[in-house]
Protein backbone atom coordinates (compact mmCIF):
# COMPACT_ATOMS: atom_id res chain seq x y z
CA UNK A 1 0.00 0.00 0.00
CA UNK A 2 1.75 3.05 -0.54
CA UNK A 3 2.19 5.84 2.33
CA UNK A 4 -0.11 8.61 1.63
CA UNK A 5 -2.97 6.04 1.14
CA UNK A 6 -2.27 4.25 4.34
CA UNK A 7 -2.69 7.55 6.17
CA UNK A 8 -5.28 8.90 4.20
CA UNK A 9 -7.22 5.67 5.80
CA UNK A 10 -5.82 5.53 8.83
CA UNK A 11 -7.51 9.54 9.37
CA UNK A 12 -10.51 7.98 7.91
CA UNK A 13 -10.63 4.95 10.81
CA UNK A 14 -10.06 7.61 13.11
CA UNK A 15 -12.62 9.83 12.41
CA UNK A 16 -15.12 6.86 12.76
CA UNK A 17 -13.75 6.09 16.34
CA UNK A 18 -12.03 2.77 14.85
CA UNK A 19 -9.11 1.12 15.51
CA UNK A 20 -6.09 -0.13 13.58
CA UNK A 21 -2.82 -1.81 14.00
CA UNK A 22 0.91 -0.54 12.22
CA UNK A 23 3.98 -0.58 12.53
CA UNK A 24 6.96 1.88 12.07
CA UNK A 25 10.27 2.34 12.66
CA UNK A 26 11.13 4.91 15.83
CA UNK A 27 13.23 7.34 15.45
CA UNK A 28 14.23 10.27 18.41
CA UNK A 29 15.48 13.34 16.16
CA UNK A 30 17.08 14.88 19.31
CA UNK A 31 18.95 11.82 20.19
CA UNK A 32 19.48 10.94 16.39
CA UNK A 33 18.88 7.33 17.40
CA UNK A 34 16.28 4.63 16.90
CA UNK A 35 15.23 2.08 18.97
CA UNK A 36 14.14 -0.38 16.02
CA UNK A 37 10.53 -1.43 15.37
CA UNK A 38 7.72 -0.11 17.11
CA UNK A 39 4.11 -2.21 16.61
CA UNK A 40 1.20 -0.50 17.74
CA UNK A 41 -1.77 -3.47 18.04
CA UNK A 42 -4.78 -0.63 18.64
CA UNK A 43 -4.40 3.00 17.52
CA UNK A 44 -6.13 6.12 16.54
CA UNK A 45 -4.72 9.13 14.92
CA UNK A 46 -4.95 12.71 17.10
CA UNK A 47 -4.85 15.80 15.60
CA UNK A 48 -2.13 16.74 14.04
CA UNK A 49 0.61 19.20 15.82
CA UNK A 50 1.60 22.88 14.62
CA UNK A 51 4.18 23.81 13.31
CA UNK A 52 5.39 26.26 15.67
CA UNK A 53 4.82 23.21 18.44
CA UNK A 54 6.96 20.74 16.12
CA UNK A 55 9.49 21.55 13.31
CA UNK A 56 8.98 18.32 11.88
CA UNK A 57 5.07 18.84 12.11
CA UNK A 58 3.94 18.26 8.09
CA UNK A 59 5.77 14.60 8.41
CA UNK A 60 4.55 13.82 11.90
CA UNK A 61 1.37 11.97 12.72
CA UNK A 62 -0.13 12.24 16.41
CA UNK A 63 -1.75 8.54 17.31
CA UNK A 64 -3.40 7.48 20.93
CA UNK A 65 -2.22 3.95 21.71
CA UNK A 66 -4.96 2.47 22.91
CA UNK A 67 -3.86 -1.04 24.66
CA UNK A 68 -1.68 1.45 27.08
CA UNK A 69 -3.46 5.35 26.95
CA UNK A 70 -0.18 7.01 26.07
CA UNK A 71 -0.27 10.10 23.33
CA UNK A 72 2.88 9.48 20.84
CA UNK A 73 3.97 10.39 17.42
CA UNK A 74 5.62 8.90 14.33
CA UNK A 75 7.67 10.50 11.29
CA UNK A 76 5.09 9.48 8.33
CA UNK A 77 8.06 8.41 5.95
CA UNK A 78 9.38 5.42 8.94
CA UNK A 79 5.44 3.70 8.61
CA UNK A 80 6.21 0.34 7.86
CA UNK A 81 2.60 -1.49 7.53
CA UNK A 82 -0.79 -0.91 8.31
CA UNK A 83 -3.13 -3.66 9.14
CA UNK A 84 -1.09 -5.93 8.04
CA UNK A 85 -0.11 -4.40 4.52
CA UNK A 86 3.29 -3.25 3.79
CA UNK A 87 3.59 0.65 3.57
CA UNK A 88 5.79 1.58 1.03
CA UNK A 89 6.73 4.88 -0.32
Amino acid sequence: MELFEAIRRMRELSRKNEAFSFAFMSYNSTAGRSEGVVEVRHARLRPRTQQIHHRHAEIIEEYVNLDTGEARRFYQPLLMNFNGEKVYA
